[in-house]
């Protein structure tokens, strides 16, 4: 079909089977808390590599060392993010009712390497 009946589609079917306008917000709450999580250890993570970095390297490689710092923090969030992400993603996608079953079902599952698939 047209792509308008597709999103008239989706939105019905989120109206429908996820019991009225709360079917669009979910999974928000793990992903606001796992983003806001990822947030701060990426700034902290940050600044503690940069600190470390200014003190042992010469001015000049200073904005590598910077890159470099913003590299390793942002693998320091994805530690917290992605987790975040995949159960607002498969609760979005109606495979669990809650965040709860939702973390119990991925570790049931595949244990800790679930959250990370």
């Amino acid at each position: 079909g047209s792509p308008s009946a597709g999103i008239l589609g989706a939105c019905s079917k989120i109206m429908r089977e996820g019991g009225g306008l709360g079917g669009y917000y979910a999974g928000v709450g793990p992903y606001v808390t796992f983003d806001s999580l990822a947030g701060c250890v990426k700034f902290a993570a940050y600044e503690i590599c940069k600190s470390i970095a200014d003190e042992h390297v010469e001015e000049s490689l200073r904005p590598m060392t910077h890159f470099l710092s913003a590299a390793v923090a942002f693998v320091a969030c994805s530690v917290i993010l992605v987790p975040g992400e995949l159960m607002k993603q498969q609760l979005q996608a109606g495979m669990y009712r809650s965040v709860r079953a939702c973390a119990a079902g991925i570790w049931k599952k595949n244990g800790p390497r679930g959250f990370f698939q």
